[in-house]
């Protein structure tokens, strides 16, 4: 279902009401399914998600930003703690088209460590999907095996910070690379 009205995650009272109506959304979903379709007649909902999924939110700036153009020229970085190579997946927010760009399937772009590294902030670390990257950007980054993957570089990073004393920005993402490989990551 989508919820097309939610202008920002960031507003409660919006977001309550994101919550109202994909709730109205999937009870008048399962009247119809048992209604229209036969072998749904007898069906019942389980469960459901705790809340609606969002697929954008706010992200971070980073010392490092990417856009559509390094997906397009499969960028490459000798600091990179993450590779992916997801298509740019980008949900039309007033019901138009989805718009996909593929790549093929030995192609991969890189996600520097500078992406997880915020601008303006020496002691913090970005896990997942907020890292610094452009709106199309993210349509690709923002699903699980790269989201998975930079956390494992927070984590990383972090964990060499603290054994050399220092905040993660002073860190050389090339070492967190390093340590990220010595621990069997693909990059």
């Amino acid at each position: 279902f989508r919820f097309r009205k939610l202008k920002s995650v960031n507003c409660g009272f919006e977001f309550s009401e994101a919550e109202i109506e994909g709730r109205r959304q999937l009870r008048q979903f399962i009247k119809w399914i048992r209604k229209d379709v036969p072998a749904f007649k007898h069906s019942h909902l389980m469960s459901m998600g705790a809340e609606i999924g969002v697929r954008e939110s706010r992200r971070v700036k980073g010392r490092a930003y990417l856009t559509e153009e390094d997906f397009n020229n499969r960028s490459k970085f000798p600091d990179a703690i993450a590779r992916c190579n997801y298509p740019i997946d980008i949900h039309s927010v007033n019901g138009g088209s989805t718009r996909m760009v593929w790549m093929g399937c030995n192609e991969y772009y890189e996600i520097p460590y500078g992406c997880i590294v915020p601008e303006d902030c020496d002691n913090l670390l970005i896990a997942g999907r907020p890292i610094s990257v452009s709106h199309e950007l993210h349509s690709s980054s923002r699903v699980m095996p790269p989201a998975c993957s930079v956390g494992q570089a927070a984590g990383a990073g972090c964990a060499l910070a603290v054994k050399r004393g220092c905040d993660p920005s002073a860190l050389d993402g090339r070492d967190v690379r390093s340590l990220l490989v010595e621990h069997g990551a693909w990059l």
